[in-house]
């Protein structure tokens, strides 16, 4: 479980981020390409949260979770 501001900074595996001059990507070339790339915007490949249809809240402690994976265990 983690807050939606802590999962906003972890990589999401499902994103992909267009680049018309080259082509899509979630990871391409190392963790550096992302920082190196000149059309980077920060976090391009991080997790969006609630504003994702896969994003679980938990009611009992205000946090969620990436419905992708399945409910955390306790």
């Amino acid at each position: 479980m983690v807050t939606e501001d802590e999962a906003k900074t972890m990589w999401c595996p499902f994103v992909r981020h267009a680049d018309v001059d080259i082509y899509t990507f979630n990871r391409g070339g190392g963790d550096n390409f992302l920082n190196e790339h000149p059309n980077n915007q920060g976090s391009v490949c991080n997790c969006i949260g609630s504003k994702c249809m896969a994003w679980r809240w938990n009611p009992e402690s205000g946090g969620g979770y990436c419905g992708m994976g399945g409910a955390p265990m306790s």
